[in-house]
């Protein structure tokens, strides 16, 4: 994350062309809610491994639904299968049969037949359960950068990059500088 961060602070820097500019903060800026979405769902394993408990329970369903914009974001191809991957264990573990059912067959779409013998077993899971889900998340639903809750409308973005921000949460108001890219200013949005 450190890294990432530091590249930021360098592209901010060094300039260079506003196009190239642009869409090496843009990678950046979905790298480190990449990275922040990783640790969070990483922290909320402990107490997803008990489902069985309020707690637990939650755990579960928010890892579910980070995963899922995890798995969202415009990212490299082998890291966009590598979160894939982990959307589809943590929806199949949420009982969201039907958002792991669409995770799963992302990822074969993007791996060699050779490698889908245990997506297969875990889509068929999925149908065997009508592709239902108890409570899934688009993968386009709006998140806090800073935060990472769902965001609704109002919600306050960046004017540069795709950082948003829950109003009350994420920690900013109208016009600071963005804290991700450091080329733009943040406005309060509405639908």
């Amino acid at each position: 994350l450190k890294q990432v961060q530091e590249t930021l602070l360098v592209i901010a820097k060094v300039g260079g062309g506003a196009v190239e500019r642009e869409r090496e903060t843009f990678m950046c800026v979905r790298y480190v809610l990449a990275i922040k979405l990783a640790l969070r769902i990483r922290q909320l394993d402990p107490d997803a491994r008990n489902p069985n408990t309020p707690s637990g329970r939650r755990a579960v369903m928010e890892s579910a639904a980070l995963s899922t914009i995890l798995a969202g974001l415009p990212l490299v191809p082998k890291h966009q299968s590598m979160m894939a991957r982990i959307a589809a264990d943590k929806n199949l573990a949420a009982g969201n049969f039907g958002a792991a059912a669409a995770h799963i067959r992302r990822l074969m779409d993007a791996l060699p037949a050779s490698q889908h013998g245990g997506l297969l077993e875990q889509l068929q899971q999925c149908q065997m359960n009508g592709e239902t889900d108890v409570r899934a998340v688009s993968p386009s639903q709006r998140i806090c950068y800073r935060s990472l809750v769902l965001v609704a409308s109002p919600y306050i973005k960046c004017n540069f990059c795709p950082a948003l921000f829950h109003p009350q949460q994420g920690g900013l108001s109208s016009r600071q500088s963005c804290p991700f890219c450091l080329h733009g200013s943040v406005f309060a949005m509405n639908d």
